[in-house]
């Protein structure tokens, strides 16, 4: 069966098949691409073809691609990681302060997209918060872009005369939305469609720069070197007061240079809860229930004390 990649969550993949129903599918066996040394091989976006065995599909074909746009990696020198394939456009959203998008990451975003032919769309949110000398600043390097061959606006997410020129832009087109935490892709992607329900999130006025709400394959590949924690027995029985914990991983994996390594055994998280929830780089978007009574997304948490013995 045909389909195309819908949503990707770590090793999963929800495709959507020619039939227009959705199905949940794994890769079979490992993927490797001309040319391309890749940490994702299987994109959103990407054409494929699947079997399916009791509702569950195994991915056993890549189509040919009619473009992708890459990431370099930052951890494996001659490695990138595919964010999109098969898309018509790109639009970066950035916002001149809180938080201040660089000129260098818009430059570099830009030529990468350029680089595969993909047209680009540069969209500058958060116009109600500017000042009118702010405005005449920004308004130049915009006319630069444009000059370039790139299409941008300015925009508040708020307002639905911007919202709906933002739609104009996007409409009949697939279109891989990009851009820093805290600018207001998720606030924006609600109002262009409410099906979508991204999480949200304030910024932060300490830092100026928001908390993370993303996809889990995502927040996975961010991650150096760290703890997938799936199941923890005893974490509930910790010092409620005081908040701490520990607890022993029944079911975890490493992560190693954004990817899942193996299975642990014998290990062992603890640390303080209240110290943790302030402390969290990321949130998931894949909010489920968790043995029928929590309703929680995947949570990314820094600095918690890991120790394991025997892998």
């Amino acid at each position: 069966m045909k389909g195309r990649i819908f949503k990707s969550t770590g090793s999963w993949y929800e495709v959507l098949a020619e039939d227009h129903k959705k199905y949940e599918c794994r890769v079979r066996g490992k993927f490797r691409l001309d040319e391309i040394k890749e940490s994702n091989p299987v994109a959103v976006g990407d054409y494929v073809i699947f079997e399916l065995e009791n509702d569950i599909g195994s991915i056993t074909e890549i189509l040919p691609r009619q473009n992708h746009i890459l990431r370099q990696s930052v951890k494996k020198t001659g490695h990138a990681s595919v964010l999109a394939a098969n898309v018509d456009q790109v639009m970066l959203v950035a916002t001149f302060k809180q938080p201040r998008t660089s000129w260098g990451f818009i430059d570099r975003f830009l030529v990468a997209a350029e680089s595969f032919r993909i047209p680009q769309v540069l969209v500058f949110n958060k116009k109600d918060i500017l000042t009118q000398d702010q405005l005449e600043e920004l308004l130049p390097m915009l006319n630069r872009y444009e000059s370039f061959g790139v299409s941008t606006m300015i925009i508040s997410a708020g307002f639905d005369d911007d919202i709906s020129n933002v739609h104009n832009f996007l409409e009949g087109k697939t279109t891989l939305v990009a851009g820093h935490s805290g600018v207001g892709k998720s606030t924006l992607l609600n109002r262009l469609s409410p099906i979508i329900s991204q999480a949200t999130s304030t910024i932060s006025d300490f830092s100026d720069k928001g908390t993370h709400t993303t996809t889990f394959a995502e927040m996975v590949a961010g991650i150096k070197q760290g703890l997938l924690v799936e199941q923890l027995m005893g974490a509930t029985q910790g010092n409620v007061l005081n908040g701490d914990f520990s607890g022993n991983v029944l079911l975890g994996y490493k992560i190693e240079n954004g990817r899942l390594a193996g299975r642990v055994k014998n290990t062992m998280v603890s640390g303080n809860v209240y110290q943790a929830l302030k402390q969290i780089p990321a949130l998931g978007n894949d909010a489920r229930w968790v043995d029928g009574f929590l309703h929680t997304p995947s949570i990314c948490c820094s600095n918690l004390p890991v120790a394991s013995k025997g892998g």
